[in-house]
């Protein structure tokens, strides 16, 4: 496996002794791991295990997230936050030293439900999620993009918190619809619709008018997002788009 981060930075040998280590205090001494995959992450180095021990036992697969960044703590601290104030996310096993083991969750990303199937409850769950992590944490989750979030048993699961920090919440909304509308099929009318839903639940949760202001604040936002998007994935199709809502807005 190629164990490096996204910017060329080597895993420290440590991590895997550390995650063997917790692997043993967890299931005992007689754990092996049968199955193992390295999952798509751009910071660090994400695993999925199937183990088994001896006598044998039934076993749920295992994520391991293993750091090269130095987020651990942070990462930490707000999974095990959010389990305290009820908000939906990976359940720890273990975390030391750069290693944090979590059960999987088999659900479908939220990115490709919504792309499928067009549901405008989705999007209610997600400003709902939102609310309540801005309301707990007083701080943005980050990171935005909609494949960290994951549909598992009709709960909506958020994933990854190494890029949460103190910021505006509209980072957070507005991140979340670029990306929507910058996934196949990319500025799909509906998905127009989906952005400014996703605006109006969140305010009226907030119990927050909308205003001028705040519309010319999220659609400048989106722009923003969807023109670093398109620079880091060198696509003129996106960067095209978010020149196009920058001089003419989202239009239903």
């Amino acid at each position: 496996m190629d164990l490096t981060g996204i910017d060329g930075l080597k895993l420290p040998e440590d991590r895997i002794r550390t995650l063997e280590k917790l692997l043993k205090t967890v299931y005992g001494d007689s754990v092996q791991v049968e199955y193992l995959e390295q999952m798509k992450s751009k910071k660090n180095v994400v695993l999925l295990l199937n183990i088994h021990t001896t006598p044998p036992s039934h076993l749920a697969p295992l994520i391991a997230k293993l750091f090269i960044s130095e987020t651990f703590e942070i990462e930490k601290q707000i999974l095990e936050s959010c389990q305290q104030n009820g908000l939906s996310v990976p359940e720890i096993i273990g975390a030391e030293n750069g290693v944090i083991l979590m059960y999987f969750l088999r659900g479908e990303p939220l990115v490709d439900l919504i792309n499928r199937t067009f549901e405008p409850s989705l999007i209610d769950e997600l400003a709902i999620w939102y609310h309540k992590f801005h309301e707990s944490f007083n701080s943005i989750k980050g990171d935005p993009r909609l494949r960290n979030f994951l549909l598992c048993d009709d709960t909506l699961y958020g994933l990854d918190f190494e890029e949460a920090k103190p910021g505006h919440w509209i980072l957070d909304i507005a991140g979340a619809s670029a990306s929507l509308l910058d996934t196949n099929p990319i500025n799909d009318s509906r998905k127009r619709a989906m952005v400014w839903q996703l605006l109006e639940k969140y305010l009226s949760l907030t119990n927050e008018e909308r205003t001028v202001e705040i519309d010319l604040l999220f659609v400048k936002t989106i722009a923003d997002v969807l023109t670093q998007t398109a620079e880091w994935r060198k696509d003129d199709q996106i960067r095209m788009l978010a020149d196009n809502i920058r001089t003419d807005g989202i239009q239903i």
